[in-house]
């Protein structure tokens, strides 16, 4: 990743506390990265150290490119030019995150975090749509919510902006507490507690310690899903501001839902008021986000109005539930980005809604010893959500396979293949007009290729 910005030599130092082994304290990078595919001149480069890569051996190459300094860890034998800057730290990652914490703290419009084990990057698209409408938002792009994406985010920060959205993600423990302390969020939002990453994370109660631990650094104002018991239960221990939001409690609620086949229909509770609000999102379970984008609103007192165009004009996200229709007629409903059971399950619960139902479903990753339970079960979601046929692909697909004839689903209508290209043949085999194939496993499964050759496909 790469930012833009006026960094001082001085301003470096002072954030990281590293040394200055060459170069002066008046120079200033124009850019801060991580990539040298990205960097430019002046910039400095930040080699960071991961589990499968060491951005030392790259810094060669950052200087050949022009890099103007380089962070770098103590010890560190090479040797370099003395007409730039060279800071010595003792761990280049945790430098990348006292500089993001240093810009940060420069700024003091309203952050808001947001965390959940499904739904963050949805909602964090909705919140800062709806503050759009009053407010320059900084958002974390995309769903850069790591120990690298988020710094890089807040080294965007510019007085430009007066409100930052800021999503936050981990596989281990301890992650969302260091996201949280570098971010000092005045508005925290928690979405859900379900079964994800559970080996970094053992257990749900371990999910919701993890998630939890954001709340501790919440300087004003908690946001959460009063409808997840495991996030309910954070609130108790809350003793600021809390604004809850749900379907059948909350200050922030939806009600008389009724879906179509490409929009939902609700009527939006505020304190105050009540909207009818058409979205265009699809999948009752996406309203939670519509939810939290409102209770953001309400808070920042923005009108009903705005607050109902917001959500009205807020589109699908890429790969996440979004509808296609092919040329041969079938539909692809793409919710591909990512998948943990709550969100598989989820996303059956949308399928039922159309006719002529086929899931093509794949792995769920980093379920750890709960792998076999949790596959097992899918296949039971499947067979009871009426499908015309279930396409089975990956590692796991055979359980996912086992779980569905154990549910009392027809094995003739069960389709296991080792062969990804395989999916497609069959898809044309058995879909009709106006069916609806669902594509949903793990990112690692990669099936938004087929979602893109089945666009095109004649």
């Amino acid at each position: 990743m790469r930012q833009v910005g006026n960094w001082p030599v001085k301003e470096i130092l002072d954030a990281t506390k590293g040394t200055l082994l060459s170069g002066q304290p008046e120079m200033i990078f124009t850019g801060i990265t991580d990539d040298t595919r990205m960097l430019k001149p002046n910039d400095l480069f930040i080699a960071l150290k991961g589990k499968r890569y060491d951005g030392h051996i790259f810094i060669p190459e950052a200087i050949k490119k022009g890099a103007l300094g380089i962070i770098l860890k103590n010890n560190y034998d090479f040797n370099l030019p003395q007409n730039i800057a060279v800071i010595a730290v003792e761990d280049t990652l945790k430098a990348l995150g006292d500089l993001a914490h240093y810009q940060r703290k420069k700024f003091n419009f309203p952050f808001i975090t947001i965390t959940g084990s499904s739904g963050k990057t949805t909602t964090k698209e909705a919140i800062a749509h709806v503050l759009a409408q009053q407010f320059r938002v900084l958002k974390t792009k995309e769903n850069y919510n790591n120990q690298i994406g988020v710094p890089f985010t807040l080294l965007g920060l510019t007085s430009f902006y007066n409100a930052a959205c800021i999503e936050l993600g981990t596989n281990s423990l301890g992650e969302i507490d260091y996201l949280s302390r570098i971010t000092q969020p005045d508005i925290g939002v928690i979405t859900s507690i379900q079964p994800a990453h559970l080996e970094g994370l053992k257990s749900l109660k371990e999910i919701q310690k993890e998630k939890g631990s954001m709340l501790k650094y919440v300087n004003e104002c908690f946001v959460y899903n009063c409808d997840d018991k495991r996030v309910a239960e954070l609130a108790n221990d809350f003793t600021k501001k809390k604004i809850a939001f749900g379907f059948r409690a909350g200050e922030i609620r939806a009600k008389d839902i009724k879906i179509s086949k490409n929009t939902l229909h609700f009527t939006l509770i505020l304190p105050e008021n009540s909207l009818y609000i058409k979205s265009q999102l699809i999948g009752q379970h996406q309203i939670y986000a519509l939810l939290a984008a409102a209770a953001i609103g309400w808070y920042f007192k923005l009108s009903p109005f705005i607050i109902q165009q917001a959500l009205e004009s807020f589109l699908p996200l890429s790969n996440r539930l979004s509808l296609y229709m092919t040329l041969h007629g079938f539909y692809l409903l793409d919710d591909t980005y990512n998948a943990n059971p709550g969100s598989m399950k989820a996303a059956l619960e949308t399928l039922k809604q159309f006719n002529g139902r086929i899931a093509v479903l794949g792995d769920m990753l980093e379920l750890g010893e709960e792998t076999s339970f949790w596959h097992k079960e899918l296949g039971k979601w499947a067979a009871n959500t009426g499908l015309k046929a279930l396409i089975l692909f990956g590692e796991y697909a055979p359980l996912i396979k086992e779980g569905a004839i154990e549910a009392g689903m027809n094995e003739k209508k069960i389709y296991l293949t080792t062969k990804k290209e395989d999916i497609i043949e069959i898809i044309h085999n058995i879909a009709a007009k106006y069916d609806v194939v669902l594509f949903k496993a793990s990112r690692k499964i990669q099936f938004e290729k087929l979602i893109e050759t089945l666009k095109r496909k004649k």
